[in-house]
């Protein structure tokens, strides 16, 4: 393969991976796959991503899309089309049946109840390859990889910080570090992830509300609070917003020994949880 046909392979894919982060977040806990298909003279033909589980996969969106112009053609998809009948389904079984002559695949299935699509195709005598070498292709199905190779979750950390270091300006000076676009930034990620994390000290100090603002919202997050002396207050912003679950973590001794507080803060919609 020349180096012009891998670099065409890599846009693709990358094309791909935008189609499916206008998913993200919507399609947990399916993979957000995301799917191009070019005719047989190489002009795009369709495109999709997965949709809300139960819903079709990104490849059976781009096939619908494509019609008989898939017949000969390319298809890139960020991830190994799924080889088993859940509640859609083989996204094989479409490709092969559409004609697809060529398959590039960003990433392999790590998840053994859909693995095997990529033999059943090459099987089915459709030439398929595989380009892990793709950054975008990997940040994108990174968190899936990870929860079912190690039933672990993905964690995104945030934080702001000047040039030299600092994570806070000096008094006076405006207490923002980041700038509107980060913000969103971050608003956008809240809106797609199952839970957001803080401390005690966030909650006393800024008193945030946790939730996802002025964005597309996918998904509501838990919002959980590591407090471990239970001093979360009762009349926080947290409690008084619409959003996910307030889950605050706290030792067992500090629920015991304030019965009072535990009742307040599970009056105001809390849940609180004893973790040694």
């Amino acid at each position: 393969m020349t180096a012009d046909a891998r670099d065409h392979d890599r846009s693709m894919l990358e094309r791909a991976v935008r189609t499916a982060l206008r998913g993200h977040g919507e399609a947990e806990p399916n993979p957000s796959v995301g799917c191009v298909i070019a005719d047989a003279a190489g002009r795009v033909a369709g495109e999709g991503r997965t949709t809300r589980p139960g819903g079709p996969h990104g490849e059976i969106v781009a096939l619908r899309q494509a019609g008989t112009a898939a017949r000969g053609g390319v298809a890139w998809t960020t991830l190994e089309p799924c080889n088993h009948h859940g509640r859609t389904p083989p996204c094989v079984d479409a490709l092969i049946e559409a004609g697809i002559a060529r398959l590039v695949v960003g990433s392999v299935e790590t998840n053994e109840v859909a693995s095997g699509g990529i033999a059943r195709l090459r099987d089915a005598g459709i030439e398929v390859e595989i380009r892990s070498d793709v950054d975008a292709v990997r940040r994108l199905h990174a968190g899936f990889h990870r929860r079912v190779s190690t039933g672990r979750p993905w964690v995104v950390t945030k934080w702001a910080e000047t040039f030299d270091g600092a994570l806070a300006t000096p008094p006076g000076v405006s207490p923002w570090i980041s700038g509107r676009r980060a913000l969103r930034m971050v608003h956008r990620e809240r809106g797609r992830v199952d839970a957001i994390l803080t401390g005690i000290g966030t909650v006393i100090a800024d008193d945030p509300r946790l939730d996802a603002r002025d964005v597309r919202r996918r998904r509501t997050a838990k919002r959980i609070v590591i407090d471990p002396d239970l001093q979360f207050p009762a009349d926080a912003a947290m409690l008084r917003t619409p959003g996910g679950e307030v889950v605050i973590a706290c030792r067992p001794e500090a629920a015991t020994c304030n019965p009072d507080a535990v009742h307040g803060l599970e009056a105001g919609g809390a849940r609180i949880i004893p973790v040694d």
